[in-house]
């Protein structure tokens, strides 16, 4: 046992190199679903939880030239982001990036399995750590208000913990429903967003989704992309992940910047209280979206 504590408190301690994944660029606007100006790094930490198990998470956060987080920030808006079932939280690395690139700080925590139902809190865990232990290009950096944001399965298990964790303000599920278990219809005055592909799993997730978009209190907004499937959300996509979904009928790059327009203006609305982006949640007239199946 000593010795397997040994090895747990090594595993806890060590963090891989930051890896820059985008350089910053004044050019990059961050408006109508482009990337933000700044650069992106992301880290991998490890966290002690359960007593005899480790939590490894991942950080996207706004970086300067050099890799440091870049202070202009301020208190840095966090994002919680819980990867489908049987897909890796490395596919969704584009979307932690776009959104690091905008200002965000972006955490992916890890499950055994790729299945987050096996470790439904590893996401408070990580958020525990990161808050109460923060190291290297973090060391000095404040979270500010946090959501939860989850595809698939994931979005399952983060609204379980939108429940359960009073610090994620608002929920965002992509291609995802809460289980029937899960008491969503308390949290009144807390904001949620809804978001699905036209042909996912070839309209009937679709549908289900919409179904129960409607056990959401206010605020809440919902939103189906044309021609999006289940797994348009997840890069590398495999065989396996495919068999079963239905069949994209427009470009990938055009539904995911459709969707980033929606998810843009609803985490300025919500984290940073933008009053430009609640009125575009407001007006709801975003382009190749739309409210029903």
């Amino acid at each position: 046992m000593r010795v397997a504590l040994v090895t747990l408190v090594g595993l806890i301690a060590c963090q891989t190199t930051p890896v820059m994944d985008l350089i910053p660029d004044n050019a990059r606007t961050g408006v109508d679903g482009a990337s933000g100006p700044f650069g992106v790094v992301h880290q991998t930490f490890h966290a002690q939880a359960r007593a005899t198990d480790v939590v490894t998470y991942e950080v996207s956060w706004p970086a300067t030239q050099e890799g440091a987080f870049d202070t202009s920030v301020g208190a840095c808006p966090l994002v919680m982001f819980i990867h489908g079932g049987l897909v890796d939280a490395d596919q969704y690395r584009w979307l932690a990036t776009h959104f690091a690139s905008r200002g965000y700080c972006v955490v992916s925590p890890e499950h055994a399995l790729d299945l987050a139902i096996t470790e439904s809190d590893n996401a408070s865990i990580a958020l525990d750590d990161l808050e109460q232990r923060p190291r290297g290009a973090l060391a000095d950096v404040t979270l500010d208000t946090a959501v939860v944001m989850g595809h698939s399965l994931g979005g399952a298990v983060a609204s379980f913990r939108w429940v359960a964790d009073e610090r994620f303000e608002g929920i965002a599920l992509l291609a995802s429903w809460p289980s029937e278990a899960t008491p969503v219809e308390d949290l009144v005055g807390r904001p949620s967003l809804s978001l699905i592909g036209s042909e996912d799993k070839s309209g009937e997730a679709t549908q289900t989704a919409f179904e129960n978009y409607a056990r959401f209190p206010q605020p809440a907004w919902f939103g189906v992309i044309d021609g999006m499937n289940h797994y348009d959300w997840a890069d590398g996509a495999t065989d396996a992940n495919l068999r079963g979904d239905g069949t994209p009928t427009r470009p990938m790059v055009e539904t995911r910047r459709d969707a980033l327009r929606v998810l843009d203006a609803w985490l300025d609305a919500i984290l940073r209280e933008d009053a430009d982006a609640q009125a575009a949640m407001d007006a709801r007239t975003f382009p190749g979206i739309r409210e029903t199946p």
